[in-house]
């Protein structure tokens, strides 16, 4: 009896020594295995991007904006959480968003268009700014200059190419004098955009006749103001207003045989006839770029505002076979053609 209980001693201290054993080979999956360091979590960063209106320009950027931002490592799902609102055009809603997004502490606001950086500077001098889509950034005080900007507020500035175009507009119209322009006198980027306008043609013996609108409902009455008015062609500048309803001033212009020169590749999408200008998705890339570096720690006060230098031609085929109009070698040589 003595003999069987030492050897139930001995095989109980052999089980213990083994699940003893066992026990001090087990790394718990939750903590870092004695001697290495913990891997720390990876931030998310949460950015609210805010659009005036919807038209094929701005969505252009958007897009170019997102991906500018993977290509540089932030991307949704992983990293980053991209808080995307957009207004429909109205002033009070832009507001209210932009109180969100100061409400909602994000890390960085990217804005699309001229009124809604100017809504969003309002609202925050703390949160960073990158705008797209904005003509001239300091006309509209979201900067103090191109090269210094000074506060929270940076960006890429769609400002047009004025000489580009207007020596398209003298090639492709050799014959015109007066030269039509439909925009929103609410828009400070629109604005902007006439009195350079302005100024060329005075330059170069053209006359400017404009027809002031202030919702998309008058863009075609206003188009038709300008034929009865004897325009020998249309220039279209980059107004929000009219780009939301840029099928109708290019129903006009086809149905009175008047060539439209235009500053966005999307205007010539729906009707129009050639544009020499911004590519919007780039544009938006370039501003995602610069978000990104923003994001890892960039001072937006320190970053010069940029401007796109690779200019885009684009034709509508239709459009040109309605008119009946040749077009100049060097811009069909290097043109995109739509639809």
């Amino acid at each position: 009896m003595k003999r069987l209980t030492v050897c139930l001693s001995l095989i109980l201290l052999v089980c213990l020594t083994l699940v003893g054993c066992s026990s001090g080979n087990t790394v718990d999956a939750a903590k870092p295995a004695s001697g290495e360091n913990p891997q720390p979590e990876q931030k998310v960063y949460k950015v609210g991007l805010i659009q005036l209106v919807e038209h094929p320009s701005l969505d252009y950027v958007r897009e170019g904006i997102i991906k500018g931002l993977k290509d540089s490592g932030f991307e949704q799902g992983k990293n980053l959480i991209i808080d995307y609102q957009n207004a429909q055009g109205d002033q009070t809603t832009l507001d209210n968003i932009a109180k969100k997004f100061v409400g909602d502490r994000v890390d960085l606001i990217v804005s699309i268009t001229t009124p809604a950086a100017q809504i969003v500077a309002a609202n925050t001098t703390d949160i960073p700014i990158v705008f797209s889509a904005v003509t001239d950034p300091v006309s509209a005080k979201v900067v103090q200059s191109w090269e210094r900007p000074g506060g929270n507020v940076t960006g890429v500035s769609d400002l047009n190419p004025f000489d580009a175009q207007f020596e398209m507009l003298q090639k492709v119209v050799p014959h015109a004098k007066k030269i039509g322009i439909v925009y929103n006198p609410g828009e400070v980027n629109s604005q902007v955009q006439v009195e350079k306008a302005r100024e060329f043609a005075e330059k170069n013996g053209y006359e400017i006749v404009v027809a002031p609108i202030h919702n998309s409902s008058e863009v075609l009455t206003a188009s038709q103001t300008l034929v009865s008015k004897g325009i020998d062609a249309f220039y279209v500048i980059t107004d929000n207003t009219v780009a939301t309803s840029i099928n109708s001033l290019a129903k006009v212009a086809i149905d009175h045989k008047l060539p439209t020169i235009v500053a966005e590749d999307s205007q010539v999408e729906g009707g129009c006839l050639i544009s020499i200008g911004i590519d919007y998705n780039l544009h938006g890339y370039q501003a995602g770029k610069m978000a990104a570096r923003v994001l890892n720690g960039a001072n937006p006060a320190e970053m010069p505002v940029e401007l796109q230098e690779e200019l885009m031609v684009v034709i509508n085929r239709e459009t040109q076979q309605a008119l009946g109009i040749e077009l100049p070698e060097e811009y069909t040589s290097r043109a995109k053609y739509v639809p």
